[in-house]
């Protein structure tokens, strides 16, 4: 795996020329990367200027750029997001992590601004990992969903009442419902995600009003909106034991420079750097202990649940807890390179090399969804003009096909699940490489 953060990564590669004399009809090219060719060197099996020739050295460069994305429900929405990335000139690789919620981007150029640029266009926000979210209030959140439950109601409640009016009520819900829904469908087919589930819900709201079905259309996006948010909650669910894991390590720091004690960021500490920690506080990066000896809680990293006793000049990594005193310790550990940070980053590792069957899922669904579409199309069209059938049932069969052939449970649960097993494994200790073939 590559490093993470803006780094640049230089692979030099010699084609030795005895595999040069060998007949190889197929040569691999890697057309996702940019190659520079270097000069010949002549290689230490080469006796002659003609075999010295055919010598070929390759450079490879690369560098690879990291965000955080916000917005992300399902594992579904990280898919739209690499769509979205793949559409960027220059772009040679893209790596959506929906555990940690980062994405993962290899370039020959500085691309940062046009990949920020797909990604909000996608519907999504972008910022960068020093960056702290944004907090926003649960109101605001489920405003949407609680302004549609309130106008069903009323809708129903009028179309008891006064039927025509119980109409113009399910019309409304069903525009305001739909607002949201197809706004997001309109972005993905801009970042190159034509067949995406909000499109399959738009056709069949659309289609639902204008063969006068307004209540059903009103109720299908209801519950979307329901399943959008309970999405999102299990989506939380599993990001539980990543997210426990990234906020072991406080903030701030107590920094010794002097004999005088100042706060800092948890970043701004280097390796040399004396530190402070309370007792009952949290190690902020991994520490050499000056303190004479002290007792630490490290449960959190390795399972133990009984404090384990340190003495001077042992290593302690960063959040174990200190039990019964002040410590001072000595860094050791560079920013991002701490015991947690290397946790962090094995569980990135293991979802970047995705299992065989979340890869099959991945792409069955990419031929499921436009094929859907086709058949509930069928479905509405030929009865009617080869058998004279009656428009208005097969119209209404074709968007039922539409709603009941979404995809979500199949795309969604593969993913959440190794998500969770990958999160629920590393809270308890153990740290698994991966699902894919070696």
């Amino acid at each position: 795996m590559y490093p993470l953060g803006n780094e640049k990564i230089i692979i030099t590669r010699r084609v030795p020329c005895r595999l040069q004399k060998l007949r190889i009809k197929k040569v691999p090219q890697f057309s996702s990367f940019k190659l520079k060719p270097a000069a010949a060197q002549p290689d230490s099996c080469c006796t002659d200027s003609s075999c010295a020739a055919q010598a070929r050295e390759e450079t490879l460069e690369t560098a690879r750029y990291s965000w955080l994305i916000d917005g992300m429900d399902c594992a579904a929405c990280a898919r739209k997001v690499e769509n979205a990335v793949r559409q960027v000139p220059g772009v040679s690789q893209v790596q959506v992590l929906f555990a940690t919620e980062k994405l993962l981007v290899n370039a020959g150029s500085d691309i940062r601004p046009q990949v920020e640029s797909a990604v909000r266009s996608a519907g999504y926000a972008l910022r960068d990992e020093e960056t702290p979210q944004q907090e926003t209030s649960r109101l605001r959140e489920n405003l949407p969903l609680i302004t549609l439950v309130l106008m069903m109601a009323l809708s129903w409640g009028l179309e008891q009442f006064n039927h025509p009016f119980g109409e113009l009520a399910f019309v409304a819900t069903t525009l305001v419902g739909l607002w949201p829904v197809a706004r997001q469908a309109v972005r993905l087919m801009r970042s190159g995600s034509w067949f995406a589930i909000e499109t399959l819900m738009s056709v069949a709201a659309i289609g639902a009003l204008f063969i006068g079905a307004t209540a059903e259309a009103a109720m299908v996006l209801l519950l979307f909106l329901i399943g959008e948010r309970l999405e999102g909650w299990a989506a939380s669910r599993a990001r539980q034991g990543v997210s426990a894991l990234m906020a072991l390590k406080p903030d701030t720091a107590t920094r010794i420079r002097d004999g005088v004690r100042e706060t800092v960021a948890q970043r701004e500490l280097r390796p040399g750097d004396l530190i402070e920690v309370a007792a009952g506080g949290r190690l902020p990066a991994d520490g050499q202990l000056m303190t004479p000896f002290a007792s630490f809680d490290e449960s959190a990293l390795t399972g133990e649940s009984v404090p384990v006793e340190r003495s001077s000049g042992e290593r302690v990594a960063a959040g174990a807890t200190s039990v019964d005193r002040l410590v001072q310790l000595t860094v050791i550990s560079e920013p991002g390179d701490s015991a947690i940070d290397r946790i962090l980053k094995l569980i990135e590792e293991a979802e970047e090399r995705r299992a065989p069957i979340e890869r099959f899922i991945d792409r069955f669904s990419r031929i499921y969804t436009p094929a859907i579409m086709l058949v509930a199309l069928l479905v509405a069209v030929v009865p009617p003009l080869l058998f004279a059938g009656a428009w208005l049932p097969w119209i209404y069969k074709g968007l039922t096909l539409l709603l009941i052939g979404c995809p979500c449970a199949l795309v969604i649960s593969t993913p959440a699940a190794i998500t969770s097993g990958l999160a629920v494994a590393a809270r308890r200790g153990a740290l698994i490489k991966g699902g894919a073939r070696a």
